[in-house]
């Protein structure tokens, strides 16, 4: 239970570590927009006084984007990403997170070291063979230029949350009455048949004249804007086309090493091996005499000559540990509870501790080898060395090459593609483009085409780091959002309107099919008389989904509010159906009693969640009508 008691820096927010590193690589591209829109520090919003920074609103619309991006794969288009307004949704999450953290200070919620730890040792990220490494958790941290105490605050913050969360859920029950209404709305089943009326069978139809379109035209101008777009000039620095050109020799590696040598600096650390009694910090008396008498018998056995080891297996309470005999591996100061440690660097090797409490119980140390504080030996880490050096080199060597794009335009004024391919680099040229939109041969094209549209026309940039590669732009001409004439969007208009007006006739078609049903004739008779076909649901519940349909939410609230027998009109996956009710089974008594806590188990947490997300809402409308909340709406606008 060697992560239990390390006092590790917290492993990452719910998307641990990757969502971390990738929101890092996300807001480097942000270097174009500074000059424009503020520092990194400057703040997109404020609540009381505490500001809500670039830095952190960014990071947060970037893993927004990357978690709806690998929810919706190839259908997270950017129109799609326009209508989830991704910005807001970042705005507004880390604003209810400084509501909510404030009001638990408010509340004198707190957390405590043990609590801190016992949260950490949930995290695989940091562990080795099932163990905490603490060189492999400064490495991660490293690698994702994150700080032990940026971990540590966020991790205190994430206990902090819910802490408050469960008090204000811990209050919420739900009664009889709630529990079967909800099985019922949850175990009510129907089923149905339909004939679906295909508007593309109309499009024949149609007919539209050139006053037609323009009259759609004018009522429906919005349906037809045209975001802003700009077309960019841009060259792309891979550092791996640089890789075959590095060559290091051991005098580099051996400056780069003094260089980093704290880096490799090897603090004075301790094995020992441990008995764990647990004991809760509230308990009585009574149970910490006995269990400080469990400990104490321990250590009696191993004065009398018992194997710790032997007897960690039998006695530990540390279940992890106990499978090792008890052993700890190599831990550093500030990396246990803080009576353990003390005693377990004051032991020398080979001695026992006696029984010392900490807020996870007792336990009994043994110290098995002290090493004192110094260096890594250069040999023992040469391979990193060599690895990380020429993977500096190859960005050095790129940048540099960048740079050289960048410092020829704007030295000299010089014409873009001469100056590239003068540097032996291929110049491309985007389409004109909207924000967010792809872009071939860059990573994260994204955030490449959000930060073009920070420059001004003709304006080249810096060179910037974009995932691995730099990239050099230039503004060539920009559109701004506009609704474009009939004519540019005459087959756009025609196409809508001929749809709208296909769908129209499907419904009339529809609605005369229902009146032959409500007049007598069956569905079956009805499709085989126009030579289509009925098709069945099955019976399916509110929450569930039906067979080659899915969850059509609209289709399956009509279905619900009909009786057996009745037919209605209803929008299928934007196809009318004629639909009839040919089932509907009804409250199961057996049933219910069968799921009874189960149910209970389900609306209460539903209706926990429900009565927080109420809470927390009030928070939010209340600061706002005290004007505490104060949005940053240019600095907003240029993101």
């Amino acid at each position: 239970m060697l992560d239990t008691f390390r006092r590790a820096q917290p492993a990452i927010i719910k998307g641990v570590l990757g969502a971390v590193v990738l929101a890092f690589v996300a807001t480097i591209f942000l270097d174009w927009g500074w000059q424009r829109s503020g520092r990194p520090d400057a703040h997109v919003a404020t609540l009381g006084g505490e500001g809500v920074s670039l830095h952190e609103f960014q990071m947060t619309y970037t893993n927004l984007t990357d978690f709806y991006r690998r929810l919706y794969q190839d259908r997270f288009t950017e129109d799609f990403a326009r209508t989830l307004n991704l910005k807001q949704q970042a705005l507004d999450t880390l604003v209810q997170r400084k509501l909510l953290l404030r009001e638990a200070k408010r509340q004198g919620l707190v957390v405590s070291d043990a609590e801190l730890i016992e949260k950490v040792q949930a995290y695989p990220v940091f562990q080795v063979n099932g163990h905490f490494d603490h060189s492999r958790y400064l490495q991660v941290l490293r690698l994702s230029r994150l700080t032990p105490g940026d971990f540590e605050q966020n991790q205190r913050e994430e206990i902090l949350l819910g802490k408050l969360e469960n008090l204000i859920k811990d209050g919420v029950q739900v009664t009889e009455t709630e529990v079967k209404q909800a099985f019922i709305h949850d175990k009510e089943q129907v089923s149905a048949e339909y004939v679906r009326v295909d508007p593309a069978q109309f499009v024949a139809q149609v007919e539209v004249s050139d006053d037609d379109l323009s009259t759609y035209y004018q009522t429906h101008l919005e349906r037809f804007r045209k975001p802003e777009q700009a077309r960019i000039a841009y060259v792309v620095v891979d550092p791996e086309s640089f890789a075959a050109q590095v060559e290091l020799t051991d005098e580099q590696l051996a400056q780069y090493y003094e260089q980093h040598k704290e880096e490799f600096r090897r603090e004075e650390q301790v094995r020992a091996r441990h008995i764990l009694f647990k004991l809760a910090q509230q308990a009585g008396t009574e149970e910490e005499t006995r269990v400080r008498g469990e400990a104490e018998a321990a250590l009696q056995r191993i004065q009398a000559g018992e194997d710790f080891a032997a007897l960690a297996g039998e006695l530990s309470q540390d279940p992890v540990s106990a499978q090792q005999g008890g052993d700890l591996g190599f831990f550093k100061r500030g990396e246990m509870v803080k009576p353990f440690e003390e005693v377990a660097f004051a032991l020398k090797p080979g001695t026992v501790s006696e029984p010392v409490r900490t807020d996870f119980g007792y336990h009994v140390i043994k110290t098995e080898e002290l090493q004192e504080a110094g260096y890594e030996p250069p040999e023992a880490v040469w391979a990193e060395l060599r690895e990380r050096l020429a993977q500096e080199e190859a960005r050095r060597l790129a940048e540099a090459k960048a740079t050289a794009v960048y410092e020829s335009m704007v030295a000299s004024g010089g014409e873009w593609k001469t100056a590239v391919q003068a540097l032996e680099l291929v110049p491309r040229e985007t389409p004109f483009a909207a924000q967010g939109e792809v872009v071939e041969g860059i990573e994260n094209s994204a955030a490449f085409m959000r930060a073009a549209f920070a420059l001004q026309d003709g304006e080249v940039s810096r060179p910037t780091l974009i995932g691995n590669q730099y990239a050099v732009g230039k503004l060539l001409e920009r559109k701004p959002s506009h609704i474009p004439p009939l004519e540019e969007a005459k087959d756009a208009v025609r196409d809508a309107l001929v749809r709208d007006r296909s769908h129209t006739l499907a419904r009339r078609k529809a609605d005369t099919w229902l009146a032959e049903v409500q007049a007598g004739q069956s569905l079956e008779q009805l499709a085989q008389a126009f030579n289509t076909q009925t098709e069945q649901t099955g019976l399916f519940s509110r929450n569930g989904a039906i067979p080659k349909l899915g969850r059509p939410q609209e289709f399956i609230r009509e279905v619900f509010r009909m009786r057996v027998g009745e037919g209605r009109v209803v929008d299928l996956l934007e196809q009318p159906a004629v639909v009839v009710l040919t089932e509907h089974k009804e409250f199961d008594a057996e049933g219910y009693e069968k799921d009874k806590a189960q149910m209970k188990q389900q609306v209460l947490r539903q209706k926990r969640e429900q009565t927080f997300s109420q809470w927390s809402n009030a928070l939010r409308r209340q600061a706002e009508e005290r004007q505490e909340i104060l949005i940053n709406q240019n600095l907003l606008a240029v993101f």
